[in-house]
């Protein structure tokens, strides 16, 4: 369901809360939460996160919970992204990250993470306890899903030294890396 992958668990795609944990790993009640997942980055990380939780139609609540990351700034970014959106060079407004630029998707799905998005900021707070609350505080709170799933971002198949998505790692819309480590461009296949 989710296009984009990365370090993220998948719950209950019915949910209506997503949590970003910035920089740290942790386990959250699947049956509550639709997907949860740290996020590093200031681009690419906010890329994955806004791609993937505009395709689940059910997700309107995002959590950003924890630490932000020093100088990447990825939950400002995120916060700064759905207030803000970007300007005509693909920078997120507002955002005080080392390189918020979005390369990645497209200004529809900045605008579509804007309207479905609603951002419950918590960054800073690392209590399991004030996540936990929130969490049941938006779910009982949530608006109806959205109409559709919109998906951002498509990665196909391709070939770099005769290597396919299914087996390297996309770093980036236009690049692979096998597993051996060498990259070459995502061509059309």
């Amino acid at each position: 369901m989710y296009p984009w992958s990365g370090e993220f668990r998948i719950g209950n795609p019915d949910s209506c809360v997503a949590v970003a944990t910035l920089s740290c790993r942790i386990d959250l009640p699947e049956e509550r939460v639709a997907i949860w997942g740290e996020i590093r980055t200031e681009n690419i990380g906010v890329e994955k996160v806004v791609a993937n939780v505009i395709s689940n139609p059910n997700i309107r609540r995002l959590i950003i919970w924890g630490v932000d990351v020093k100088g990447h700034r990825s939950g400002d970014a995120l916060k700064a992204l759905n207030e803000n959106g970007i300007d005509a060079a693909n920078r997120v407004l507002g955002s005080s990250g080392a390189l918020p630029y979005i390369e990645n998707i497209d200004s529809d799905a900045v605008a579509r993470y804007a309207e479905q998005i609603q951002i419950v900021d918590m960054i800073g707070n690392t209590s399991m306890d004030d996540l936990n609350d929130a969490i049941e505080e938006n779910i009982t709170d949530c608006p109806p899903p959205m109409d559709e799933p919109y998906i951002a971002i498509k990665i196909e198949k391709a070939g770099a030294k005769g290597i396919t998505v299914d087996d390297s790692i996309a770093v980036h819309a236009t690049l692979i890396m096998d597993p051996y480590g060498e990259t070459g461009p995502l061509e059309a296949s």
